[in-house]
């Protein structure tokens, strides 16, 4: 009877071992949300809620625990719309995880969880270094301060920032919190390694419909790139625009009044187009008399979205306007998929470069006056 006992209780004790190793347990703190009031965790699976848990605060603090799920980050939320809401990432991996719920939440006491507030602050801390750079070049910019330095400083952040965040998701890709970083950033198109992490990530997550249509329009992207380098040499292909004051414009109007007729493609809602002004500017300061003209064409589509980003660029050359948008058929003809782009026409209209930004236009025109 004694042996009966003993097995019975060393099953069960097993048993609860075996469930706590699958376990997380949620202990969190807030000071934001009221006692009496829910705080709800959505776990998803792809696109779809998987299952949805609700705790009550009490004294400040809340418990939520069940069965460990990494199929990917779950959302702690608070709030209804159209009141403010407050939402964290977790994820739900056995162990002890606290969440420190409010404006700014913090995650930690796991191995993943703390791997995402490792990402999530790197990268605030990045943002929040380039937000006050950009800050200072706009005070700048109001006194009329071209600063070469603090162009240098923002494109170094930039670089920095996307090395950081690449380097971060080829080492963790095939783990939830490295999978959804990746997933967070498939709408920049200028990311330098998304080829890379690609590869490293495994089957499954290739075939996310997300991750696919963004590998399948990076690769047109990529054709159209090199049909374009192999425009150069070709002549331009003519478009219709509007000027500020509502007049309608050709390109034919601008093309062979100048030695070479650089165009801008840019956008009010662009923050690298308007990091690269002061560029423009000084190339513009230092060719326009030998024979250097430039035209920015906004792909804005409305009059007050344009008008608002001229004020902010405050640039001297000649605008236009296509209003098109992202259905612009300017943009499918020239395969501009990313913006700002520039191109370089000589006096005869025939294509000199393509992609081009302010600093590459200088290096490539300082080239080319050596040469003549």
């Amino acid at each position: 009877m004694k042996l009966l006992t003993i097995s019975i209780f060393l099953f069960i004790s097993i048993k609860i071992l075996s469930q706590n190793d699958t376990v997380f347990n949620i202990n969190g703190t807030t000071t934001i949300v009221k006692d009496g009031d829910y705080i709800m965790l959505f776990s998803f699976k792809g696109n779809e809620i998987a299952f949805v848990d609700t705790a009550i605060v009490k004294n400040g603090t809340f418990e939520l625990n069940g069965k460990e799920y990494l199929n990917d980050l779950s959302i702690l939320t608070s709030g209804n719309y159209p009141n403010p809401t407050i939402n964290t990432y977790v994820a739900l991996e056995k162990g002890n995880i606290h969440v420190d719920f409010g404006k700014k939440s913090r995650v930690s006491g796991t191995y993943l969880n703390e791997l995402y507030q490792l990402y999530s602050d790197s990268c605030n801390y990045y943002e929040k270094k380039l937000e006050q750079l950009l800050k200072q070049q706009k005070e700048d910019k109001k006194h009329g301060i071209v600063d070469e330095k603090l162009s240098m400083d923002i494109s170094d952040e930039f670089n920095k920032m996307n090395k950081f965040s690449g380097e971060f998701k080829k080492r963790n890709i095939r783990n939830i919190v490295g999978k959804w970083a990746f997933l967070q950033g498939l709408n920049f198109s200028g990311d330098p390694f998304f080829y890379e992490i690609y590869t490293l990530a495994d089957e499954e997550f290739k075939c996310n419909i997300e991750v696919k249509e963004s590998f399948n329009k990076r690769k047109k992207y990529d054709q159209l790139e090199a049909e374009r380098k192999h425009s150069i040499g070709n002549v331009y292909i003519d478009f219709t625009f509007q000027t500020q004051e509502g007049e309608t414009k050709k390109l034919s109007d601008y093309v062979g009044k100048s030695e070479y007729l650089f165009i801008d493609f840019w956008a009010s809602w662009c923050g690298p187009c308007i990091a690269d002004i002061p560029n423009l500017k000084k190339v513009y300061d230092e060719y326009r008399d030998k024979g250097l003209e430039i035209i920015s064409i906004s792909l804005d589509d409305t009059q007050s979205a344009w008008e608002k980003g001229l004020s902010k660029i405050n640039a001297s050359w000649i605008h236009l306007c296509d209003f098109g948008g992202s259905r612009s058929k300017l943009t499918e003809t020239y395969g501009i998929y990313g913006i700002p782009y520039g191109i370089l026409l000589n006096k005869e209209g025939y294509i000199v470069n393509v992609n081009l930004g302010g600093e590459s236009l200088g290096i490539l025109l300082q080239n080319m006056m050596k040469k003549k």
